[in-house]
């Protein structure tokens, strides 16, 4: 496949953009947002959270499927969360997702670049490359 992947944070704003300006590319969720979110809004358990993470960087769809099923005999609320359809595994899981994302599952190199440029980042194009240049 040609298609690309493209990691997102869920911004909805963002994920629109990015279907307009590449039509062909995977938009993935960055599992470390999915997990903040799942501690938000359904679960804290810890051995929970690390099975999460794992389920979504192991490549092998058995493991992943294991872990779901780990996860739902913990704590079937959040194996529900995990299951809807704006968080289905297709979005976020490496051996779910149909491109590769050469290990990938997370956002941290942006929100690093986020991080180091402040406030300049939300400035309009123009004026945001004049102050990085």
């Amino acid at each position: 496949s040609d298609a690309a992947c493209i990691m997102s944070d869920r911004d909805k704003g963002l994920d629109c953009a990015l279907r307009d300006i590449f039509p062909r590319a995977i938009i993935s969720k960055c599992s470390e947002h999915l997990i903040r979110n799942v501690m938000a809004n359904a679960c804290r358990n810890k051995s929970v959270v690390l099975k999460i993470r794992e389920a979504a960087r192991t490549p092998c769809p058995i493991h992943f499927e294991r872990l779901m099923e780990e996860i739902k005999s913990i704590d079937k609320t959040t194996w529900k969360y995990l299951s809807r359809e704006e968080n289905s595994p297709h979005l976020w899981a490496t051996s779910k997702i149909s491109v590769a994302r050469y290990g990938t599952a997370t956002s941290n190199n942006a929100e690093s670049i986020n991080a180091l440029i402040g406030d300049i980042r939300k400035m309009p194009m123009g004026a945001l490359v004049d102050a990085l240049y």
